[in-house]
């Protein structure tokens, strides 16, 4: 999967709302998308994601 494609599905939250699973089975939430980085660095500053109940 290329990470711009990625990057449209985080920016404009595609993916709230869905049933997210790892590839073990694990719940994935979204608990918060962050901040939009345009410089260089991370894509995102501080989302949160809760993997398994972590």
């Amino acid at each position: 999967m290329q990470e711009d494609f990625i990057h449209y599905l985080w920016k404009f939250k595609q993916l709230s709302g869905q049933e997210l699973l790892t590839t073990e089975g694990k719940e994935i939430k979204i608990k918060s998308l962050g901040t939009h980085n345009f410089f260089s660095g991370p894509d995102f500053f501080n989302g949160r994601v809760e993997i398994g109940g972590q």
